[in-house]
């Protein structure tokens, strides 16, 4: 209505709100990018706290997951412990952080001599010493765990971290007697718990996890 019979509607109006743009439809604004108005325009919002209005994923209500990104728009990321994955089975094991390479278990030379056997799954035989270590995926993409230049008939099991959960198990590679390999996706911030066992009882001796993105196929 032209309360003020400037024939414009709405002009100084003492009681417009101010909005702000929302680009990534997640209910949250972006503080740099505002309008007044006394109506909601599209694709505006009455939330300005975003603190990334180009990634629905990032915003106040978000959950902090450990990928170095401010997902929760706190000015702090990956606090609260996010990057510890604490494990439900308990915290016995070794951490590969977020590394991904050859041997990211350091130089050949680790061994499942001495460990005990605690898990068992979908393939090889139970009864073999494993080790297990927590590993957080940097970034999403599809990556390839192996253990290749291990010195024994290993067995490859990738368990969520309740320890339970198995996700995927290899006993050996197409074209290798010993060595394993699976190749899955994985979310960034994503945890889980990768266990080098022996075959069968008796199975034991040296390994080498490496953890590696498999390059794009080229361009016909």
């Amino acid at each position: 209505i032209d309360n003020n019979c400037d024939d414009v509607i709405d002009t100084d109006a003492t009681d417009m709100s101010t909005w702000y743009a929302d680009a990534d439809a997640d209910t949250y604004g972006d503080m740099g990018s505002s309008m007044m108005a006394c109506d909601m325009p599209a694709d505006y919002v009455v939330d300005g706290t975003d603190c990334d209005d180009t990634d629905p994923a990032t915003s106040p209500a978000a959950a902090e997951v450990c990928d170095g990104i401010d997902n929760d728009c706190d000015v702090d990321s990956d606090e609260d412990g996010v990057c510890d994955a604490p494990l439900a089975c308990g915290d016995e094991y070794g951490t590969l952080g977020s590394d991904t390479g050859p041997s990211v278990t350091g130089s050949w030379g680790a061994t499942t001599e001495s460990t005990e056997d605690s898990f068992s799954g979908s393939c090889g035989d139970d009864g073999g010493p494993d080790t297990a270590f927590t590993w957080t995926a940097p970034e999403s993409g599809t990556y390839v765990i192996d253990t290749h230049g291990s010195g024994f008939d290993t067995v490859l099991r990738i368990y969520d971290t309740d320890c339970e959960t198995e996700l995927e198990c290899d006993d050996d590679t197409p074209g290798s007697r010993k060595t394993s390999e699976v190749t899955r996706y994985f979310d960034a911030g994503e945890t889980i718990i990768i266990v080098v066992d022996g075959y069968a009882p008796g199975r034991f001796g040296g390994y080498v996890i490496n953890i590696t993105v498999p390059e794009p196929e080229p361009e016909p």
